[in-house]
């Protein structure tokens, strides 16, 4: 307000020495230097200025205890905050790196699911997409809403006691099951190191006694035949399905 306007500061002060009551008036901005050169350095506000408090930015411990009185669980291992719209994660992570390229045309015939590190963008936003339609994935697990005690993307972090692990999607059910759900994207077709890489990922989850460990694979790359019919898997779950059933 007062930056944009250069007889501000004269309207201000003209104002002030009107008034009759006691008055107290504060000034807070981000802009720290232009209330220090035309308030705190003024000549107009000499001896005016009774208290000047100066905030600096929150110490990572105070973060973390003003994020908690939010109510948000955190990993200094993990992001806070991550793009959720999947065309601009699609831009910063494939595109952005490559502009230079695009504009002297190297790219011109190159396809781009050949592009570097596609495919592995590409099972981020599948993992984006499907958090986008949970819904969709419990119906598919035959799973009720109401008997869901929690559910989201799980990161378990690696401590002295424990190995870490990251889970697509976990659901905790009030039968005390948890479906470790992975979703994959693959330009080829799955073969059964699927089922020894889920194993691998699902031993490593720590849980409490009682419960229940239930594989589900979501994918969008087609299964080899021992895949698809292996009782290891709750449900294999083709995403083109979800096209079909709408």
């Amino acid at each position: 307000m007062g930056s944009k306007d250069p007889s501000f500061i004269p309207k201000l002060k003209a104002w002030w020495d009107k008034q009759t009551a006691d008055i107290l008036l504060v000034f807070c901005g981000s802009v720290s230097t232009w209330i220090e050169e035309n308030i705190l350095k003024s000549t107009a506000f000499f001896g005016r200025i009774n208290l000047t408090i100066s905030l600096e930015p929150l110490s990572i411990p105070e973060s973390a205890e003003f994020l908690r009185v939010l109510g948000m669980q955190l990993s200094f291992e993990q992001s806070l905050y991550k793009i959720s719209d999947q065309y601009m994660r699609f831009y910063l992570k494939v595109i952005e790196p490559n502009l230079g390229a695009i504009a002297d045309g190297g790219f011109e015939q190159v396809l781009l699911s050949t592009m570097p590190g596609f495919e592995a963008h590409m099972g981020l936003q599948l993992e984006a997409l499907l958090l986008q339609n949970r819904a969709l994935l419990i119906q598919k697990l035959g799973i009720s809403p109401v008997d869901i005690v929690r559910s989201g993307p799980y990161r378990q972090t690696k401590t002295t006691t424990q190995q870490g692990c990251q889970i697509d999607y976990l659901i905790q059910t009030k039968t005390n099951n948890l479906f470790i759900c992975d979703f994959k994207f693959k330009r080829r077709e799955m073969g059964s190191d699927i089922i020894s890489e889920m194993q691998n990922k699902i031993s490593r989850l720590k849980t409490p006694k009682g419960f229940a460990k239930v594989a589900v694979l979501f994918h969008l790359s087609g299964t080899s035949k021992t895949v698809a019919t292996s009782s290891y898997f709750y449900r294999v779950v083709d995403i083109v399905d979800f096209l079909e059933d709408n």
